[in-house]
C-alpha cells in the first residue's frame, strides 16, 4: 500500500507504470530515498493528490474515483498538462526512437517492422493532434469556466458558452487507448510469426506500458475531469438562463 511515508525509490522499483507517474511530476530531489511527503513539500505538490494519482495507476488498487473527485479542477488540469508534456517530450520520442533503431538494424530480415513502425507513427500523429486539441480548446474552456466561477460573469460569456461545450468535446473524443491496443495486436501477431529479436521485445514492452498508461490517463479525463467540468458548466448555464 502506498502512503505519504512510502519512499519514491520503493514506488518506482515495484511498478514501472508507477515510475512513469513519478517521472511526470519532475521532482527535483537530493535522492530517490525521500518519501512522497518530503518530495511534495520540496516541490510544491499536494501529497494527498499525488497519492491519489499513484493509486489510479496502481494495478493492484481500484481506481479511486471518489477520492480524486474531491480535488479541484485546477489540480486535475495541472496534472493532465504534466502528463501531456511527459508524453510529448519523453514517452512518444522514446518509442519512436526504438522504432527507428529496429528498422535501421533489422528491417531486411523483418519486413513487418516497417509496417509496424508506420502504424505507430500514424497513431502518434493522431494522438498528438488530440493532445493539442485538449491543450488549445478543452483546457482553456474549463479554465474560462473557473474564472467565471471565481471572478463573476464576463461580457463575452454567453458567446463563448454557445460556441463550445463539454458535450462538444465528448462527441469528438476518440478512444485512443483502444486505437493503440489494435496496433499492439497487429505488432504482436507479426512478432509471433518468428522469434523476435531482443530490440523488438523491448519495443513491445514499451507499447504495453504506454497502452496501460494511456488507459489510466483516459480514466482520469473521463471519470474525473469531464464530470467535474460538466457540473461547473451546468451551474453557470443555469445562472445565465435565470
Amino acid at each position: 500500500m502506498i502512503t505519504k511515508d512510502t519512499s519514491l525509490k520503493d514506488i518506482i522499483s515495484q511498478n514501472r507504470l508507477l515510475q512513469s507517474v513519478v517521472e511526470r511530476f519532475n521532482f527535483k530531489l537530493p535522492s530517490w530515498n525521500v518519501s512522497v511527503q518530503q518530495a511534495c513539500l520540496l516541490n510544491g505538490e499536494n501529497p494527498d493528490f499525488v497519492i491519489g494519482i499513484l493509486k489510479a495507476f496502481d494495478e493492484n488498487t481500484d481506481f479511486p474515483t471518489k477520492e480524486l473527485m474531491e480535488f479541484s479542477l485546477t489540480s486535475i488540469l495541472n496534472y493532465l498538462k504534466k502528463t501531456h508534456e511527459y508524453y510529448l517530450s519523453k514517452k512518444l520520442p522514446e518509442i519512436e526512437q526504438s522504432i527507428e533503431n529496429l528498422i535501421r538494424e533489422y528491417a531486411p530480415g523483418y519486413p513487418s517492422l516497417v509496417h509496424s513502425g508506420s502504424l505507430f507513427l500514424t497513431y502518434k500523429e493522431d494522438l498528438i493532434k488530440h493532445i493539442w486539441e485538449e491543450e488549445l480548446e478543452l483546457f482553456p474552456y474549463i479554465e474560462y469556466l473557473q474564472s467565471i466561477k471565481v471572478h463573476g460573469f464576463k461580457v463575452d460569456m454567453h458567446s463563448k458558452l454557445s460556441k463550445y461545450s463539454i458535450s462538444t468535446f465528448i462527441h469528438s473524443h476518440d478512444d485512443h487507448e483502444k486505437g493503440l491496443e489494435s496496433i499492439k495486436e497487429i505488432i504482436l501477431a507479426a512478432a509471433n510469426q518468428r522469434e523476435p529479436v531482443m530490440a523488438y521485445r523491448i519495443f513491445l514492452i514499451q507499447l504495453e506500458l504506454f497502452s496501460k498508461d494511456l488507459q489510466k490517463h483516459s480514466m482520469v479525463e473521463d471519470e474525473i475531469l469531464i464530470p467535474l467540468a460538466l457540473k461547473l458548466e451546468k451551474e453557470l448555464n443555469t445562472i445565465l438562463r435565470n
